[in-house]
């Protein structure tokens, strides 16, 4: 049985917060050992922690709206004003962050219709259909028909 091996949507945002908060803590901390040295070297170490701080918590909010995002994509959302209203953020932010999905091919098999507003799943024929939502018929969890197996249980959806 071949597993479905998927790309992490949110793992470069992760891997730079974590990088940057860390380097941050040691800039700082290297600013302030520095404190009775008569230079400015302190100051810009100082100042340079806290600007990488700064990104890294930037940055690891914004993986947690991507992360947050493909949880809703996956459990078949396809409207983006009801996934811009669910993760806060404005709607061409999110048709922004779906859009570098879609060119990373970690959603290979989707687009944004901009005429109703919505992700749509493409299909062989080149027509569209919205991805479905349905119930797991096991745990009840909601879950996408696109594996046609459970996220949660692994129960066949069949």
């Amino acid at each position: 049985m071949e597993k479905n091996k998927r790309k992490n949507p949110g793992k470069k945002y992760r891997t730079s917060a974590i990088l940057s908060i860390v380097f941050g803590i040691w800039f700082v901390f290297l600013g302030i050992s520095f404190l009775g040295v008569d230079s400015s070297a302190p100051m810009i170490y100082f100042i340079l922690g806290l600007i990488l701080l700064i990104l890294g918590i930037y940055r690891a909010i914004i993986a947690q709206k991507v992360y947050s995002i493909d949880n809703m994509i996956i459990c078949g959302v396809t409207s983006l004003d009801e996934i811009s209203m669910s993760s806060h953020l404005s709607y061409d932010k999110v048709t922004r962050i779906i859009n570098k999905l879609i060119q990373k091919n970690i959603y290979t098999d989707m687009y944004i219709n901009t005429m109703t507003r919505s992700i749509e799943k493409r299909t062989n024929n080149g027509t569209s259909t919205p991805v479905q939502q349905v119930s797991c018929p096991n745990c009840h969890a909601p879950t996408s028909d696109k594996n046609g197996v459970c996220e949660f249980c692994g129960a066949s959806l069949k």
